[in-house]
């Protein structure tokens, strides 16, 4: 079956993710919690993931690194990493590709880290394990690391444990932990969550300033599209596990296809728009992934689904060369069969 091009000359990207399936096992069977997710970033770009709470976004980020806890596991697909497959790795390589070439700042920074080690002690822990330095050389740079991202009087607080650091500084620190070895790539999985609207601006002009400054990769995992839209080149629309939309972020809000992807966006209030006076909410509840329905997943609050949406798995379908979106409005390809419920694997790719 001829998959979709999406341009004449691509360049290899950074990272590449091929049909990547994972699966928990539960009381109630095993409940696959990703579907096939396909997405490709290259070099000094920045990909927008979002979507509503459980639809896969946090879990894509721990599976590309090995770290979905059990009972979950990845059942299918690829990594590719500058064309190293992340799959084959055992998990020592994955540990020490972790840190070095690519970097994660998890949701929750008062969590994610440890209550008993200071914020030096953290910082230096990853500046030994992976650059190999003594202890003073580790200091001094966790040292300069806290200044870079704009933490006052590092020199003093390098010795402060997180409880010390407001939710600000301390996802300042978990920043400058993951950044730490200049990795290629950053995972950024909520780093505004509980953050007042003040502190969310200053940690992504940080995010911008440094991926420019450091020339690095960044995806970026949230469910506000205001963030994406100032942040991003391309997004990524989750919806039950599978990606339902993907394009440029002008191209995608400017003209979304996806039924849940307009809901995502026409429940946005706008100050501009007079005339949308009150916010036009999705209706309904995600689906349970331990029984989703046979065709769309997000047919059951869809209101514009037909009979086939309710039969018929829809899968991504190229509606220009960098967009696609996995929606029976989208008219199909010529090669493929009208019944065919199988969801092409073909990364969205930027030309």
């Amino acid at each position: 079956m001829k998959q979709a091009n999406t341009g004449t000359a691509q360049t290899v990207p950074l990272l590449d993710i091929r049909g990547l399936r994972t699966e928990f096992r539960s009381d109630h069977g095993t409940v696959r919690v990703l579907n096939d997710v396909s997405l490709s970033v290259s070099s000094g770009e920045v990909l927008g993931l979002v979507g509503e709470s459980g639809s896969g976004k946090s879990v894509t980020a721990l599976s590309l690194l090995g770290l979905v806890p059990r009972p979950g596991r990845v059942t299918q697909g690829q990594v590719l990493l500058n064309g190293r497959d992340l799959m084959t790795m055992d998990e020592r390589a994955l540990s020490d590709l972790r840190g070095r070439e690519v970097g994660l700042v998890l949701q929750d920074a008062m969590t994610a880290m440890n209550p008993v080690l200071t914020i030096g002690q953290q910082i230096c822990e990853t500046l030994r394990r992976h650059l190999g330095l003594g202890r003073a050389q580790a200091r001094r740079r966790a040292i300069d690391l806290l200044d870079r991202v704009g933490i006052p009087d590092p020199g003093r607080r390098v010795d402060d444990y997180p409880h010390q650091f407001s939710g600000g500084m301390r996802q300042r620190a978990m920043i400058a932990m993951a950044l730490s070895c200049e990795p290629k790539l950053l995972i950024a999985d909520e780093p505004t969550t509980a953050l007042d609207v003040t502190i969310q601006a200053q940690v992504l002009d940080l995010l911008r300033s440094l991926k420019e400054e450091m020339g690095m990769s960044l995806i970026m995992i949230t469910h506000d599209l205001g963030i994406i839209a100032g942040l991003a080149d391309r997004v990524a629309v989750m919806y039950a596990g599978n990606i339902v939309e993907a394009g440029p972020v002008r191209q995608v809000f400017k003209a979304p296809v996806h039924p849940y992807t307009q809901g995502l966006l026409a429940s946005i209030p706008s100050i501009t728009d007079t005339t949308k006076s009150d916010l036009q909410a999705i209706t309904g509840l995600p689906p349970d992934l331990a029984a989703l329905p046979q065709g769309c997943a997000f047919a059951p609050r869809c209101p514009q689904r037909h009979t086939r949406c309710e039969t018929d798995r829809p899968h991504l379908i190229h509606h220009t060369a960098q967009s696609a979106a996995a929606c029976w409005l989208v008219d199909p390809p010529s090669d493929r069969a009208p019944n065919s419920t199988s969801q092409t694997t073909e990364p969205v790719r930027n030309r």
